[in-house]
């Protein structure tokens, strides 16, 4: 009973992860349960280790032969499904070799940070970006406040070029560049969009860095969510190379939408591609358990490179540092 029980918790996610290129993972509910796909496979693969147990050999009263062969046919049903989570979290890794590894390029180190609010600490921050030489800081949920604390704590010392967009609460965003910034027209999306060119040295024709922060897939509330994503992703499909994405897309590599970004766009992720390694809520006991932020760069002039999560006081969201190689861009 309890490997059924468990069953039943984990089908719903399983089905909306399958049927999400159908649409299913656009809306209430199956939008909020595709990205419980990893956790939805640990779910299975203990249900299937209970139901292995009850049909190992029993004393004389154990169960029937007809119960177990019913227990048979649920220990398939659930290696099936455990087969199709494996390929989800597993696929991305035997994608074959990426566009342009094996390439030298400019090292560019991109820091992504979703400020809660504004309420992440000046100070940690900065020091992030000093221990790690980041060259690129982009922070989404950018309040005046922690515009002026981030000023204050001393960024611009070591940032100095910006183009941002300071609201209340989550609605600002803003990039801050070791280089020259170039400000470019960014999508309406309901939180600030801010898309700059970064004049990387030895990168003609610099790097187009889009922070952006989507509406997250609320209950009842899915089309804004969708929205965002669409005039995000018409952007930067049309950007030019080399292009990185950096912020929190309020989705997982098992939302439907987040894969048709990488795929219209000819963007990957940074680093392990696989759905697990969360990024949020990194504020509870318990841990993270959906990756939200992002860092993804053009694969035909950028190499993936590596990928880390810093916790910064303050902020529920881990900060993605990616560390990326970035060539110049192709010919015509």
């Amino acid at each position: 009973m309890a490997a059924l029980a468990l069953a039943l918790v984990a089908l719903p996610v399983t089905l909306a992860r399958l049927l999400g290129p159908l649409g299913l993972d656009t809306v209430t509910p199956g939008a909020q349960l595709a990205g419980l796909a990893p956790l939805a496979g640990c779910v299975l693969a203990v249900a299937l280790l209970l139901l292995v147990a009850s049909l190992l050999p029993r004393p004389p009263a154990g169960r029937g032969r007809g119960a177990r062969r019913a227990g048979a046919l649920g220990a398939l049903v659930l290696v099936a499904a455990l087969v199709l989570h494996a390929g989800w979290a597993l696929g991305p890794l035997v994608g074959g070799p990426r566009a342009g590894e094996g390439t030298t390029g400019v090292q560019l180190r991109v820091l992504a940070l979703n400020a809660r609010f504004g309420n992440a600490e000046a100070a940690p921050v900065v020091r992030l970006v000093v221990e790690h030489d980041v060259d690129v800081l982009a922070v989404t949920e950018l309040t005046p406040r922690l515009r002026d604390a981030l000023r204050e704590a001393g960024l611009d010392r070591v940032l100095p070029h910006a183009v941002v967009e300071v609201d209340d609460g989550p609605l600002g965003s803003g990039t801050f560049s070791r280089w020259p910034l170039q400000e470019l027209a960014a999508p309406d999306t309901t939180f600030t969009t801010v898309r700059a060119r970064v004049a990387v040295p030895g990168v003609p024709a610099g790097v187009v860095l889009t922070t952006v922060h989507t509406w997250p897939p609320l209950p009842g509330r899915t089309d804004r969510w969708q929205r965002d994503h669409e005039l995000v992703r018409e952007v930067v499909a049309t950007d030019p190379a080399p292009r990185v994405v950096a912020g929190d897309l309020n989705a997982t590599p098992d939302h439907s939408l987040f894969r048709r970004l990488l795929d219209e766009a000819g963007l990957r992720p940074v680093g392990d591609p696989s759905p697990w390694d969360p990024t949020w809520p990194s504020d509870q006991r318990l841990g993270p358990f959906l990756r939200l932020d992002h860092v993804l760069v053009d694969d035909e002039v950028s190499v993936p490179g590596r990928r880390e999560h810093l916790r910064v006081p303050g902020t529920d969201h881990l900060a993605v540092l990616a560390t990326v190689e970035v060539g110049p861009a192709p010919a015509g």
